[in-house]
Parts: C-alpha cells; structure tokens; sequence
C-alpha cells in the first residue's frame, strides 16, 4: 500500500518560497498511481498517488479532478469525514510564529487539531472536515507573511451533492415565494449589500456559483435575448390629412379643439360632414400602434439583474478589502464580466424602472428564460433573508452543512405528502415565519410549527397534526417522554377517538453511500419506546442506489409497530414521495381500524 500525498510548496506575493506542506491521507487507500505535479506561476504541486478523475467517487480520500466541464469544482478534492494529515516545513528555520489562517479560523466548528512537534521547524495537526462540504484553502502565515492560497474542495459523500444543495435551496424558495412576493418586500425594503456581505460572503457566493453555470442563467438569458417579451402599444400620431384613410369622432373633436389648425378650401374631401363647411384640418391625428420591449416582465429582468450586479460589486470591494486571492477573487470578476454585459446590453435600453412586481404575470411563469430567471430571483430573496437560526454562526469558508438544510426540505416534503392524502394543495404560508424588522425569514418550529390535515378514510375524516422539531419530555402531558427529553425532527399526531398516537421521523443526511446507518435505526427505537403512544419511528435519508429503496422492521406481521428508514432524495423525490405516501396511508388505515393492537 502506498500512502496518498499532496505536497504543496508556497510562496509569498513576492514569490519568495516560504516552505513546503505535505498533505497525506490518514486512511488506507490501495491504488498505486504514478506520481505528477501541477505547476502555475504562483505555486507548486506535486501529488503522489492520488488518481486522476472525470467523475469522483466517494471513497477514495483524495482525487484530482480532470472534468473541465464542472468549471465549480476544484482540482483537488478531499472526502468530508476523513482525517488528513498536515504537516509544513518553512524553507527558514529561524521563525517565531507559523499557522494555517484558513483552516484555524474555524473556531466555531474546528477542523484542525494541531499537533505539537516540540520542534519550530515543523508545524502541523490533522484536519477533519466532518460533514461539511465546500471550498477550502490551504495557505501559511510565518511572522506575519502569509503565502497565496491553494484552493481545494471537500466534497460529500453523498452522490451529487451539488446538485442537492441547489434543489433543496430552490424548493424552500419556492414554499416561501408568497411571503417573498409580498407587495413591501422586493420592491420597498432596502438591500444593505454592503452589510450583508461582510456578514455572508461565503453564502451569497454558493448562490452566485449556482446560477453562473452555463445551463442556468447564462442560458436562460440567451433565450430572452433572442426572443424578447413585447406588447403592442396605441399611440398617437400626426399626419397630413392627405394621408389619412378615414376620419373618427376623436379626429373631428380634436379638429373642433385646435381651429389654428384649420384652413379654407375648395376641394373637400368626399363625405366631408357639412358642419365643418369649407374648412378642414391640415394635419390629423390617428392611432397608431407599434411593439415595445418595456414591459413589466422585462423591466423585472432588468431589476434582477441590476441587484445581481449591484451585490457582485460589493463582493469584488470586499475582496480587495481583504486582500483575498485565487479562487473567489477569480471567479467574482469573472460573474461580473457575465453582468457588466448582461446589464449593459442595448435592447434593454428602452426599458424603464420595475414599479410594482408582476407577481401574476404568465409570461414570468411559463415563458422559456423568464420562467427560469423568475426562479432564481425567488432564490436569491430567499437565501438573501433565510436565517439558520441554529448553524447559521458555523458557516463559514466554502463549507456548506447540508445535513440542517435537508431537514428543513424533508419538511416541505412531508407537508406535501400530507396534503396530497388529504387531497388538496401544500399551503406553506405558516411555516415561515417573516421578521420585519430585519426581513429575516425562519421555518417554524416546536408548537408553532403544527400543520393540520384531515385524511378521509373509508367515509370517516381522521384528523393527523405534523409538527416539526417539537420536544418531548416529563412536563408536558401531549407530549410526553417518561425518561428523558427527546426532540424528533417531525412527528405525525393520529388523533384516533380519545387516543394521540404518533410516528416520527428523523432527517439524516450524512450517511453511508448505500443505505441509511444502523446507529440511526437504533435511535428510532429510542424515541419509539421512550414517547407513549408511539407506533412508529422512521429515517429519512437521501437514496442512491436502487436496490437500497429502505426498509421496515415491523414487531409482528403488520406495518405497525414499527421502525424503519425510508430514501427521500432532492430533486429526484417523486417515486420517494409515493413509497412514503403509500406507507403513511396503509399506517393511519391501521390506526383507525377497531382494535389495531390485537
């Protein structure tokens, strides 16, 4: 077995070398690849048996990416929930202090240990990621010189992880597109850009990365270049009366209202009225009628991509503030060449300031490119003013904790399961809860967070209540615990006659590759015997392979009592959704049928 190594030689702004980092993989790994480097005018690489790869997989610590096509992803890639190894050796030994500025900024959730060498030519930890995954740096500062960065990625174990992230933020922007539309909030609330992005960079930055690529807006605004929205407009206009085909009573008044207009003659146009005697005008106005581009739906266009450019400006002034380089500096001037020319483009020149929102517009809602940029509007004023209330201080980097956001989607997924047992509609409007003040916006949780559905059954209406991250414990008689305080993600409250009989569920998105974890399993047990009255506990994960489709482990011959696990995956949920729906049907049947226990 040969160990997997990244050593990484830095330099200074002056390109001074400064020292070398060897980055080695605590893991066993048993390829054996020939080593390479990677060399640019600003640093050196040289890796060692680290294979080289289009499409990385989820097991191996380190790989290099050879798809240029993912122009988001970084060169080198690392596996969360995997120690590496770091140890720096500075090209001078005669130092007072060396640190990892990136990697030890983390002083919410840390990702380096260091590990003490006695020694002050060697400096070093191991670093863990856990379950963050994201942009990173490698990068050294010695006595207050601190070296150009050598940007990597931490990518999940989850298959596709990328595109999980964007689905899940695109579908909570959905559910709280009424409360985004709001007629005070787009339009009459001020974007503070400046304020914001000294607080979340790193944030606005993952959306920025998602909607650059090339099959999001860069498409979706060529197809609005090409085939803009336009409307026919009436206007009037002034001509010789030689030229005009027929006369109306507008034409008459008008001639009635400007006499300096009129002048003598004795050839009159034929059916010429008899009260106007010999007098007729020498010009006449008539309505005509043109196309124009300044529509609602392009000035909406116009004011999206004015706050995009507005917010990438504040960017570039916050990275050259901080002296930032390589990765993010890069890639913000490369998204505001995209908007300086999308901003600056000629047809939209005749179009006028957005006044008030098309929120109903079916050209905004259906129409190729405006559909699409429409969407990513909704996204931007939702991860504009979304607070995760409980991580939102340990984001930080490029890492993104997507474990907190897949809860908060397995929600919206459960509302709309219950709905459609209900059959009717996913109503989201109170699970958001909106700040005024801030035009902050949270998901609900605890008691606040009760939705209410009424599932007819068999011609008898069973009432069932969702509530999300709602406490159990000694205290409180509906929901109590007879040991200790328990907290699932969400509960289904039966409310069968005079009995409160519940099914929980917990969200778990870090996970092995094939299937949910048995230690998750085990939890469910816990909450099942612990909560009286309750018939079923049941993980929600993100499934990847087909043959792994979860799994029910009922006491007896029957669906209830049970525990489980059940794949919800974003944006591939659909077939998810039913197995989940056809399960939470055949469940409360169960509950209501006369003596379900026996």
């Amino acid at each position: 077995m040969v160990k997997q190594e990244i050593k990484i030689i830095f330099r200074d702004d002056d390109r001074s070398k400064l020292g070398t980092l060897l980055v080695s993989s605590t893991k066993d790994y048993y390829g054996n690849h020939r080593k390479f480097s990677e060399d640019s005018d600003s640093i050196q690489i040289q890796f060692k048996n680290v294979p080289k790869k289009s499409q990385p997989d989820q097991y191996i610590p380190i790989v290099f990416n050879t798809n240029k096509d993912l122009e988001t992803i970084e060169n080198i890639l690392l596996l969360e929930e995997t120690e590496y190894q770091l140890v720096f050796t500075p090209e001078n030994s005669y130092i007072n202090s060396i640190s990892f500025p990136t990697l030890e900024k983390e002083d919410k959730n840390p990702v380096f240990n260091k590990i003490n060498f006695n020694r002050n030519d060697i400096y070093g930890g191991i670093i863990n990621f856990k379950s963050y995954a994201g942009k990173s740096f490698f990068d050294v500062e010695i006595d207050g010189k601190i070296s150009l960065k050598c940007p990597f990625e931490v990518r999940s174990r989850k298959i596709d992880y990328i595109n999980h992230y964007s689905a899940m933020i695109g579908d909570l922007a959905q559910a709280a597109s009424s409360m985004i539309l709001n007629e005070k909030s787009p339009l009459h609330r001020p974007l503070e850009f400046q304020e914001r992005v000294k607080k979340s960079f790193y944030e606005d930055f993952m959306f920025l990365e998602y909607i650059f690529r090339p099959e999001n807006l860069p498409s979706a605004y060529g197809h609005i270049k090409r085939d803009p929205h336009r409307i026919l407009v009436k206007y009037a206009e002034n001509v010789p009366l030689s030229l005009a085909s027929s006369v109306g009573p507008s034409s008459l008044i008008d001639m009635a209202a400007n006499p300096d207009n009129l002048i003598k003659t004795d050839e009159l146009p034929p059916n010429w009225p008899y009260q106007m005697q010999n007098y007729v005008p020498q010009n006449i106005i008539l309505p005509n009628y043109t196309d124009t581009l300044d529509t609602p739906e392009n000035r909406f266009i116009k004011y999206f991509l004015t706050l995009l450019h507005e917010l990438i400006i504040e960017m570039i002034l916050f990275v050259n503030e901080g002296k930032m380089k390589g990765y993010p500096a890069e890639k913000i001037l490369e998204y505001y060449e995209i908007i300086q020319k999308y901003v600056m483009d000629g047809w939209m020149d005749d179009v006028g300031k957005l006044n008030s929102f098309p929120t109903n517009s079916q050209v905004l809602q259906k129409k190729e490119g405006y559909r699409e940029i429409f969407d990513y509007f909704l996204i931007f004023e939702f991860s504009f003013n979304f607070q995760f209330e409980e991580i939102k201080e340990e984001i930080k980097g490029y890492q993104k904790r997507l474990s907190k956001l897949y809860e908060y989607w397995c929600y919206l997924e459960l509302i709309k399961i219950m709905s459609k047992l209900e059959g009717t509609k996913p109503d989201y409007s109170s699970i958001f809860d909106l700040n005024v003040k801030d035009w902050s916006i949270k998901v609900n949780e605890g008691h606040k967070s009760n939705q209410r559905f009424n599932i007819n059954l068999n011609e008898t209406v069973i009432e069932v209540e969702l509530e999300f991250n709602r406490t159990f414990n000694k205290s409180d008689n509906d929901h109590y615990s007879y040991s200790l305080e328990y907290r699932p993600d969400y509960t289904l409250i039966i409310n069968n006659d005079s009995e409160r009989l519940f099914l929980h569920f917990d969200a778990k998105y870090k996970l092995n590759r094939e299937k949910f974890k048995k230690e998750d399993v085990y939890k469910m047990h816990t909450y099942k015997d612990a909560i009286p009255g309750s018939l079923g506990a049941y993980v929600l994960y993100p499934g990847i392979i087909e043959e792994y489709s979860g799994k029910i482990y009922p006491e007896k011959d029957q669906i209830l009592p049970s525990v489980g696990a059940f794949p919800l995956t974003p944006g591939k949920s659909n077939l998810d959704e039913n197995k989940i729906e056809s399960f939470l049907f055949d469940a409360i049947n169960w509950i209501t049928q006369p003596n379900p226990n026996n």
